[in-house]
């Protein structure tokens, strides 16, 4: 359980620099991945693995974790979150916008977002672009509200796909970097094969987070079984 909880102490500090968006795929279809991330924090690497189920334009995300232990991971646009345990036949149910699934990495490519990746949704404006050769570098201020967390955000596109972002804060500290790379193309959306995070922390230490997406699928390629996957009725409840 505190391994869960690190992987989500984790997943939160990343999305709540990189926000969400409330725009939706516009047609029904169903994807599956399988995801693999390594995080390495003070000389410490911590691997979590699991095959995500997407499901639009419910936006629903079901994520069945391998590591560090086993677990089935549900949730929604709206935040709600629901973390099931097999083993011990227990769920904790979560409600923060923190776990809406706006947040997971994968939404902006998956929704056809390439340009902003969600960032005029959340308020962000651009006050300076340029073409550098084969790059576009546009720059986004964020809003008064988003001032606590982020001041102003670089985004780098390379032939329309965006490749690299760094966010920092009003002191003119960087205090996020994001990787995008190797993408691939699966039912009309560009999606990264590895998405590699640097965050700053206060104290001078960084974290890096290296996440690989591979068995990239859509529609009948997926086991759908998956995609219906339901909770227990006997399980017990943990709020």
């Amino acid at each position: 359980m505190k391994k869960i909880k690190a992987v989500l102490v984790i997943l939160i500090s990343i999305a709540i620099l990189i926000g969400g968006s409330d725009v939706k795929a516009q047609n029904s279809r169903r994807m599956c991945i399988h995801m693999k991330s390594q995080t390495l924090q003070e000389g410490h690497i911590l691997t979590t693995e699991a095959d995500q189920y997407f499901i639009f334009p419910e936006g629903k995300i079901i994520s069945f974790f391998q590591q560090p232990e086993e677990y089935v991971f549900i949730s929604n646009p709206l935040g709600e979150a629901r973390i099931y345990h097999p083993i011990q036949n227990k769920v904790i149910l979560e409600s923060n916008e923190l776990f809406t699934t706006r947040n997971n990495s994968l939404y902006f490519f998956l929704t056809n977002q390439l340009y902003d990746l969600g960032l005029k949704n959340l308020g962000l404006k651009v006050y300076d672009s340029e073409d550098d050769g084969d790059f576009l570098i546009t720059r986004w201020q964020a809003p008064i509200h988003m001032l606590d967390q982020v001041d102003k955000i670089e985004m780098v596109h390379e032939n329309m796909l965006p490749i690299y972002s760094s966010y920092s804060n009003t002191k003119g500290e960087i205090i996020l970097k994001v990787y995008f790379e190797d993408f691939t193309v699966v039912q009309g959306s560009q999606i990264p094969n590895r998405i590699t995070e640097i965050v700053f922390l206060p104290d001078g230490d960084s974290l890096i987070k290296r996440t690989d997406y591979t068995q990239i699928r859509s529609g009948d390629e997926c086991d759908q079984a998956k995609f219906n996957f339901t909770i227990p009725a006997n399980a017990t409840i943990s709020k």
